[in-house]
């Protein structure tokens, strides 16, 4: 009788072991797909992907060219439908993308002006940054 309930014994261990070992298993993959998602991208990944035609998801929407170099230009239209034109250069550093604006055309802004704005995703076809203000922001590729 004794070897009976020592056998439902290590039954219900056993059934408690495999039951958090799984429970584990999913921690440890949910873990890992938070971490890749919240992981900060590498300056040279998103360099490479930078140069192109881009496309701000905002309004008014902005239309920005940006050179391997990390020059660009940019046509803003505003609801009069005045075209604002910008040139400047893009920087990638520490996971922030650095705009430094050489020139604007339509406004009074003073130049050099210079932004920074965290990089929260990027690939070949989108750049999503925290704006000034923390206001998220989405470029998406235009062309190749």
């Amino acid at each position: 009788m004794a070897q009976l309930s020592t056998l439902g014994i290590i039954a219900h261990a056993m059934k408690k072991i495999t039951t958090i070992g799984t429970i584990a298993a999913i921690l440890v993959v949910i873990s890992f797909l938070c971490w890749r998602h919240l992981a900060t991208f590498n300056d040279d990944e998103i360099r490479s992907n930078l140069a192109g035609k881009w496309v701000g998801q905002y309004s008014p929407s902005v239309l920005f060219t940006i050179r391997q170099d990390g020059s660009y230009t940019s046509e803003k239209t505003e609801p009069s439908g005045k075209i604002i034109t910008q040139e400047g250069i893009f920087r990638i550093e520490d996971g922030y993308m650095i705009s430094t604006v050489t020139k604007y055309d339509g406004t009074t802004l003073p130049v050099p002006a210079v932004s920074r704005n965290r990089v929260i995703r990027a690939d070949v076809h989108e750049i999503v940054i925290n704006d000034v203000g923390n206001v998220r922001r989405v470029l998406r590729k235009d062309t190749p």
